[in-house]
Protein backbone atom coordinates (compact mmCIF):
# COMPACT_ATOMS: atom_id res chain seq x y z
CA UNK A 1 0.00 0.00 0.00
CA UNK A 2 1.60 3.71 -0.76
CA UNK A 3 1.79 5.89 1.91
CA UNK A 4 0.01 8.97 1.37
CA UNK A 5 1.73 12.00 2.35
CA UNK A 6 0.87 14.93 4.54
CA UNK A 7 0.72 17.47 1.86
CA UNK A 8 -1.66 15.91 0.08
CA UNK A 9 -3.92 15.87 3.00
CA UNK A 10 -3.81 19.16 3.93
CA UNK A 11 -4.43 20.20 -0.13
CA UNK A 12 -7.40 17.99 0.00
CA UNK A 13 -8.99 19.04 3.18
CA UNK A 14 -8.25 23.04 1.79
CA UNK A 15 -10.37 22.34 -1.51
CA UNK A 16 -13.14 20.62 0.12
CA UNK A 17 -13.36 23.60 2.35
CA UNK A 18 -13.18 25.92 -0.67
CA UNK A 19 -15.48 23.77 -2.75
CA UNK A 20 -18.25 24.22 0.74
CA UNK A 21 -18.08 27.48 1.11
CA UNK A 22 -18.58 28.00 -2.54
CA UNK A 23 -21.35 25.14 -2.52
CA UNK A 24 -24.56 27.48 -2.70
CA UNK A 25 -23.33 30.08 -4.83
CA UNK A 26 -22.03 27.31 -7.33
CA UNK A 27 -25.98 25.93 -7.24
CA UNK A 28 -25.20 22.54 -4.77
CA UNK A 29 -28.50 20.73 -3.48
CA UNK A 30 -29.23 21.44 0.13
CA UNK A 31 -28.89 18.01 0.68
CA UNK A 32 -25.21 17.99 -0.91
CA UNK A 33 -24.41 21.13 1.09
CA UNK A 34 -25.82 19.06 4.50
CA UNK A 35 -23.78 15.18 3.38
CA UNK A 36 -20.82 18.25 2.93
CA UNK A 37 -21.56 19.63 6.32
CA UNK A 38 -22.06 16.15 8.29
CA UNK A 39 -17.90 15.23 6.14
CA UNK A 40 -16.27 17.99 7.06
CA UNK A 41 -15.47 17.20 10.60
CA UNK A 42 -14.06 13.74 9.30
CA UNK A 43 -11.94 15.56 6.54
CA UNK A 44 -10.57 17.81 9.46
CA UNK A 45 -10.06 14.77 11.45
CA UNK A 46 -7.61 12.54 8.94
CA UNK A 47 -5.68 15.42 7.75
CA UNK A 48 -4.65 15.94 11.41
CA UNK A 49 -4.41 12.39 11.73
CA UNK A 50 -1.73 12.19 8.26
CA UNK A 51 0.16 15.73 9.75
CA UNK A 52 0.50 14.41 13.44
CA UNK A 53 1.93 10.69 11.97
CA UNK A 54 4.15 11.73 9.22
CA UNK A 55 7.67 11.24 9.63
CA UNK A 56 8.49 14.51 9.27
CA UNK A 57 10.44 15.47 12.99
CA UNK A 58 11.47 18.69 13.98
CA UNK A 59 15.49 18.71 15.04
CA UNK A 60 15.22 21.88 17.01
CA UNK A 61 13.77 21.52 20.75
CA UNK A 62 11.39 23.47 22.82
CA UNK A 63 14.15 23.10 25.71
CA UNK A 64 16.78 24.50 23.87
CA UNK A 65 15.25 27.55 23.12
CA UNK A 66 13.79 27.29 19.67
CA UNK A 67 10.02 28.47 20.64
CA UNK A 68 9.12 28.28 16.87
CA UNK A 69 10.60 26.20 14.30
CA UNK A 70 10.11 28.81 11.18
CA UNK A 71 12.02 31.32 12.88
CA UNK A 72 15.76 31.63 12.56
CA UNK A 73 17.79 33.34 15.17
Amino acid sequence: MKKVDWHFSVFLTTTFVLVYHMSPFIGFTDDLIIAMFITSPLVGFWMGYKILKSSNVPTKKFSDGYFYDDLEE
